[in-house]
């Protein structure tokens, strides 16, 4: 058992430290962007004009699973930091500044769960499937940029990043299904005939004669 467990240690070092070798100034570019866009300010950002337009378009019960799901994803993410307190890699061949535990990473969870919600919240929109199919390709590039490039600038080990889309597809399934069933319930409270899951539920009651279809 010792032995696998090192032996797996020794393939994500090995793994870890492989990306230093293939960088690029290019590339190097592209992920330190990408990592930029994924911290704190970054996402929170993107959440603050994603929120605001929510507002605007009285998609109240939307903007606010979003605020709670990345918000409350991100303490999640301190707090699994706290528990399993991870050193991270050797940082003499890193690129990034990079403080705090390293497992799971910050960046690949936190991006995981804002954009994965963001693309959720798109999907429920009634948007043509272009419109639809674009928005989640975005997000699902966005994610994977900002996940790959804590590696690849040498901050977090491969299995950190594995780690926060693990716990963020966790938290993400979680908030989503609490969101569709609170929908649901509300809906039924305010006499609105059912919707699909694609359908936002309406800030006002509807009569069923009204009710979005």
């Amino acid at each position: 058992m010792v032995a696998a467990r090192s032996a797996t240690s020794r393939y994500i070092a090995s793994l870890t430290a492989g990306w230093a070798t293939m960088r690029q100034p290019a590339a190097t570019t592209l992920f330190s962007t990408a990592t930029n866009v994924g911290g704190t300010a970054g996402m929170g950002a993107i959440v603050g004009v994603a929120v605001a337009i929510l507002f605007a378009r009285k998609e109240r019960a939307s903007a606010t699973f979003l605020i709670v799901t990345a918000g409350v994803g991100a303490l999640l993410n301190l707090g699994l930091k706290l528990i399993f307190a991870r050193a991270r890699p050797d940082l003499t061949s890193a690129i990034a500044v990079a403080r705090w535990y390293s497992f799971p990473s910050g960046h690949s969870m936190n991006s995981f769960i804002t954009f994965g919600a963001l693309a959720y919240i798109a999907l429920r929109q009634p948007w043509s499937w272009v419109a639809k199919s674009a928005a989640l390709a975005i997000a699902i590039t966005m994610a994977t940029l900002i996940t790959v490039s804590r590696v690849y600038l040498g901050v977090h080990w491969a299995s950190d990043v594995v780690g926060g889309w693990s716990a963020g597809t966790v938290w993400l399934a979680s908030t989503v299904t609490a969101f569709e069933m609170l929908l649901r319930v509300r809906q039924r409270r305010r006499g609105a005939a059912p919707t699909g899951p694609a359908v936002e539920v309406p800030d006002t009651p509807v009569p069923p004669k009204q009710a979005i279809t």
